[in-house]
């Protein structure tokens, strides 16, 4: 459809841009703010948060009636050109730089040519589909390793557990819902999995004293109480839906740094100066083995040890000064409400492009006439086989008045077709400027004319759509006020009917005999 090859890559252009600079704005933000509140890094709320603000952000854009709450002036993304010599068959294309309904005001005409915009914005879809992909590989093959870890270590019983050093008796009966295993890999201790936990351990960890063993399971079990591994998921979803960001990684690596840094103060709470040195002597033990663990599943575990030594470094020093302050409710509902804000600022403020503006306008009423004939356009039928039940025109009704369009004999179900190329400005079941029209649509073309079809049975087209003469747009039915089923097709210019002869040709063989009576007494009244 017209739509996902024209409408979107356009809106998605816009949304991706929109949700790059709320991840920058974000950042900044947050950047701002640590130095004023040092204990946001242990928040992993606030980071996980930005995160996904950023992401609403592009989603937001998407929304059909999101444009409709900037604060801005609509921007027209077209660039006036030298008037053809002859006017050329309305297409999606220059629609986008002619159609009113599909443009903002002549005032902003100073961008480039629509062509050009929407070349960009269709490259930049596939483009972002393909990074899409590679990012959806990469998590598939990280995915492999780690199973091919997992498979190759061995599980162990509760009766294991409870006489390894690291765990006891108490905390063996407490772990019936995580699986430990055990693995002859040089790895650092790691918690993976969302829906069944897996704690991994390397054998070499019962060389390290019983206390640094407990501090070191004691960090991964807080890690599996409080449900870091689907966090962790989450930002990785996160930061793979906007790959093309790379400050959204960065708000991933806070996050993942705030989860290990909210660990280590839980488990060393009240802990004497002895056992913080113990604890970060095990941190710089386990540096070696962390990068070989890195080699075999670097995205989705939580590992002890840390990511590289820069963190490690940064983490011993607050062992050894005793972590930091805690935020409290009061800073961090105003760090929240700020990034909030950022977001809204966001909706407020975003561009209304001229493929955001369509809106529905339905006609009103006017008093059938003959207007000049408007500038020649490609139209054709709205049906594949054509039998005019009555022309425009004639006298019906009590009491009379006269048929402002044509009705085509067509039975449920038939496929109504688009007239001319044209953007869809009304799709509804009820239809204020006549009700009795029932399911119906209308669609505006080019020196705004419009075309509308009525008693449908159902749409499947919808406001803001481009559509090409031809395309099918509904089916025919006998919804609103009918005799039975058939299709009303009326031509309007200005709002005001016209013929719709003037546009499709004479259809004079196409009526039966009493259409063909009616239209010649309407000629000779």
């Amino acid at each position: 459809m017209d739509y996902l090859t024209t409408i979107f890559p356009l809106l998605f252009l816009q949304a991706s841009v929109n949700g790059a600079l709320v991840g920058a704005a974000l950042w900044g933000a947050l950047s701002v703010a640590q130095r004023l509140w040092p204990a946001l890094a242990l928040q992993r709320s606030v980071w996980l948060a930005a995160q996904l603000l950023s992401v609403a952000a592009l989603a937001l854009v998407l929304l059909p009636q999101s444009a409709q709450l900037s604060l801005l002036a609509r921007v027209d993304g077209s660039r006036a050109a030298a008037a053809p010599s002859a006017p050329a068959p309305a297409t999606p294309d220059a629609l986008l730089s002619d159609a009113p309904a599909a443009l903002a005001s002549d005032e902003q005409g100073a961008g480039a040519d629509a062509s050009d915009w929407l070349a960009l914005a269709r490259a930049w879809l596939v483009l972002y589909l393909a990074g899409l992909g590679v990012a959806a590989a990469r998590w598939q093959r990280a995915q492999r390793r780690l199973r091919a870890l997992l498979d190759a270590a061995h599980p162990l019983c509760r009766a294991q557990l409870a006489a390894h050093q690291a765990f006891g008796p108490e905390t063996a009966r407490r772990l019936d819902r995580l699986h430990v295993l055990e693995t002859e890999a040089a790895v650092s201790p790691m918690l993976s999995g969302v829906r069944q936990a897996r704690l991994l351990l390397p054998a070499h960890l019962r060389q390290f004293s019983a206390a640094q063993q407990q501090m070191i399971i004691a960090h991964e079990l807080t890690h599996w109480r409080r449900r870091d591994p689907l966090w962790l998921n989450v930002s990785l979803v996160l930061q793979a839906l906007l790959w093309f960001n790379p400050l959204l990684r960065k708000l991933g690596s806070k996050l993942s740094w705030a989860q290990e840094l909210s660990c280590d103060q839980q488990v060393l709470a009240g802990r004497a100066q002895s056992e913080r040195q113990q604890y970060a002597a095990a941190l710089v033990g386990q540096l070696k083995m962390q990068q070989s663990m890195l080699a075999l599943a670097p995205q989705t575990t939580l590992a002890f040890g840390g990511a590289h030594g820069e963190t490690l470094v940064a983490r011993v020093a607050l062992i050894r000064q005793n972590g930091m302050p805690a935020l409290s409710w009061l800073g961090k509902a105003t760090v929240l409400g700020g990034l909030g804000a950022v977001l809204l600022a966001s909706v407020l403020l975003q561009p209304a492009f001229a493929w955001r503006t369509v809106t529905a306008q339905p006609a009103t009423k006017a008093p059938v006439a003959q207007l000049a004939a408007p500038i020649p356009q490609a139209w054709q039928a709205p049906l594949a086989s054509v039998r005019v039940n009555s022309f425009f025109g004639v006298l019906y009704g009590a009491p009379a008045h006269r048929h402002r369009g044509i009705d085509f004999g067509a039975r449920v179900g038939t496929g109504v077709l688009a007239a001319a190329d044209g953007t869809v400005v009304v799709s509804t079941d009820h239809y204020d400027a006549n009700p009795n029209y029932g399911s119906l649509v209308v669609v505006e073309h080019a020196n705004k004319m419009r075309s509308l079809y009525a008693h449908l049975d159902s749409r499947s087209v919808r406001v803001g759509e481009l559509v090409r003469a031809g395309q099918v747009i509904a089916l025919s039915g006998a919804s609103g006020i009918v005799s039975g089923p058939h299709l009303h097709f009326e031509v309007l210019q200005d709002d005001q009917p016209i013929d719709p002869e003037r546009m499709l040709g004479d259809l004079a063989d196409k009526g039966g005999k009493h259409a063909r009576q009616a239209r010649a007494t309407r000629a000779a009244s």
